[in-house]
């Protein structure tokens, strides 16, 4: 049986990112001759690479499908909409990792084709961050601060093992951008309610009507307000879920005329929990694909003479 087969090569083609807004979905479109596929004809896409960098994206696999033709069956098909794969790799080298797809074209003309840009999906714990490691010496309720991006974000221990974090909780929403994430030397628990008691102008007692947990013996108390200075405390003892059960008055101030607020102080502790962002297959974090790639390309197309 005779093949007509059609080869359509592109060396270091420069193609500028679009977005189709209607899908919220990053492509490349390449415009190709006109193609007449008269019934139905194999795709085959060889010779798939780029030139150049970007920056940040050592741990992250982005996905390069096709689109903007009909496809009749795929060996190898990823995320939403269907479309099939033609090369997995990582935007800081051209290396291809993956198996040769075969694609299934059925009647049609094409004028162009769209390569779409996604995210490797990766399973984690909480929506956006995964624990790569729980780490050691924490408590459930702690609050520890992340540095994403160079902007301070905070999150909540929810869950520990044997001191390590097995489950985590938001206090800020974290950024959609890729972060470069640090977990920074800054801890404090939750729930504590602490009143302040005052004899004639000066701080007299805090009375602890709810210890919270989560946090560490030493860590220092915030007084604001009540129209005096000079008072300040700290937290002398707390259980095994981290409650404060004993706190300490260092100095007692003087002139107040009503009591102060009370709030614990975060402190530091050596971090030694990681967190890796958790990417979905869809969720196209643009800010991270270069605004334009140096395709190298050959589209193989094979089909019947006879059809």
């Amino acid at each position: 049986m005779i093949k007509d087969i059609i080869t359509i090569v592109f060396n270091s083609l420069e193609v500028e990112k679009t977005t189709d807004t209607n899908n919220n979905i990053t492509l490349f479109r390449i415009d190709t001759p006109a193609i007449q596929i008269r019934n139905k004809a194999i795709l085959k896409v060889s010779n798939f690479c780029y030139i150049g960098t970007a920056t940040g994206h050592t741990s992250n696999i982005y996905l390069f499908r096709i689109k903007n033709v009909n496809v009749d069956t795929s060996r190898f098909y990823t995320g939403s909409g269907g479309y099939p794969l033609i090369l997995t790799t990582t935007f800081n080298n051209n290396r291809s990792l993956y198996d040769e797809n075969i694609i299934t074209l059925t009647e049609q003309t094409i004028n162009a084709i769209e390569i779409l840009v996604d995210t490797h999906q990766s399973q984690g714990i909480g929506d956006g961050l995964s624990i790569t490691n729980g780490g050691s010496g924490y408590l459930a309720g702690q609050r520890l601060k992340l540095s994403i991006n160079s902007i301070d974000y905070e999150i909540n221990v929810d869950t520990v093992s044997s001191g390590a974090i097995t489950q985590i909780s938001y206090i800020n929403t974290l950024p959609t951008t890729i972060p470069s994430i640090t977990l920074t030397n800054y801890i404090t628990g939750s729930g504590a309610v602490l009143n302040t008691v005052l004899f004639t102008d000066f701080l007299y007692n805090i009375q602890i009507i709810n210890g919270g947990f989560g946090y560490k013996g030493n860590q220092t108390l915030i007084l604001t307000g009540g129209g005096g200075t000079g008072a300040s405390a700290y937290i002398t003892s707390v259980n095994s879920l981290g409650t404060i059960t004993g706190i300490t008055i260092s100095t007692s101030g003087f002139d107040y005329i009503f009591p102060p607020v009370v709030s614990v102080s975060p402190t530091t502790q050596t971090q030694t929990a990681v967190f890796s962002q958790n990417i979905k297959y869809g969720n196209i974090i643009k800010e991270s694909i270069p605004n334009t790639l140096n395709f190298s390309i050959t589209f193989i197309i094979e089909q019947d003479i006879n059809e």
